[in-house]
């Protein structure tokens, strides 16, 4: 399958939620000393005002800051931070983002890195511009139901799927290395032998019944409210990324009467979201066994 540009923008984009917003943080790089654009950066900055332009009575605004490493002084980096941030802002409204949407931009000079800049990589991630691109979220967001607490207790006792016959029903396991592009339902390359096990799972057990459990990370715990997911403009990301799993088993054949699928937004945490490592772990579809 081709991987349309739209997914670069995604690639290196963080999402936080509010009830009342949906926030989506991109960030770009920089060489060192420059503040031109890269041919990389040039094409996710082309998905992203394409994304902006289709979905423009989705966005609140959007906020530009740039960055700098350690290397020179406070006053040279400021300039340098400037320049970087307003390359950015030319470029979107020069791909069609209005310039009305964009109500900030900033420069931080080496005020505000990320990490250390012990070594070369450090420094190459503080070289950087942080666009913050703020969207509304629907009505029904705005009031989450209560956690289900009897859901909460489930809590996953494998990411082996070969061990689901051994679970009880209504029990959880994780679908292992299943991950899903930022902002998308749109699973990954790397995620086909996850799916082709659960496949042959289900394929050599046909009295199993299961229901595919969505979930979304960097939201509030047990929020129960759902973000959005920029490939249909809809507020139903885990949900549709349970149903893209559901979709790719009954494509191929298993009964669509065996399965069913849900989202759960946020609510139920694997891990505390403290690196990008714990959100990936939080971004998933687990297997609730219903009967076997």
């Amino acid at each position: 399958m081709k991987t349309p540009l739209s997914v670069f923008f995604f690639l290196l984009s963080i999402s936080l939620c509010t009830h009342s917003q949906s926030v989506q943080k991109t960030l770009v790089y920089f060489d060192f000393d420059k503040y031109d654009l890269t041919k990389e950066t040039t094409h996710k900055l082309d998905s992203m005002s394409r994304f902006i332009t289709k979905f423009a009575d989705k966005v609140i605004k959007i906020e530009i800051a740039g960055h700098c490493d350690v290397m020179g002084d406070y006053d040279y980096n400021d300039v340098l931070s400037d320049e970087r941030a307003k390359a950015i802002s030319k470029y979107l409204v020069s791909k069609g983002v209005k310039d009305t949407l964009i109500k900030k931009v900033a420069a931080f000079g080496k005020r505000q890195p990320i990490n250390n800049n012990s070594d070369s990589l450090e420094r190459a991630l503080n070289r950087r511009v942080e666009i913050t691109s703020y969207f509304k979220r629907n009505d029904a967001a705005k009031t989450p139901p209560p956690p289900d607490e009897q859901h909460k207790r489930m809590i996953p006792k494998s990411d082996d799927m070969t061990k689901i016959g051994e679970l009880d029903s209504n029990s959880t396991i994780v679908i292992p290395n299943l991950n899903f592009y930022k902002g998308m339902h749109r699973l990954v390359p790397t995620s086909t032998n996850s799916l082709v096990m659960l496949y042959k799972i289900l394929k050599e057990h046909p009295n199993y019944k299961i229901e595919l459990d969505g979930h979304i990370c960097c939201q509030p715990e047990y929020d129960v409210t759902d973000a959005l997911d920029f490939e249909t403009g809809d507020q139903n990301l885990s949900l549709n990324r349970a149903k893209a799993v559901y979709d790719y088993l009954v494509k191929n054949g298993i009964d669509a009467a065996r399965l069913s699928y849900k989202g759960f937004g946020s609510r139920f945490h694997l891990v505390p979201e403290v690196t990008e490592q714990d959100e990936l772990k939080n971004r998933r579809v687990e297997i609730k066994l219903i009967s076997k």
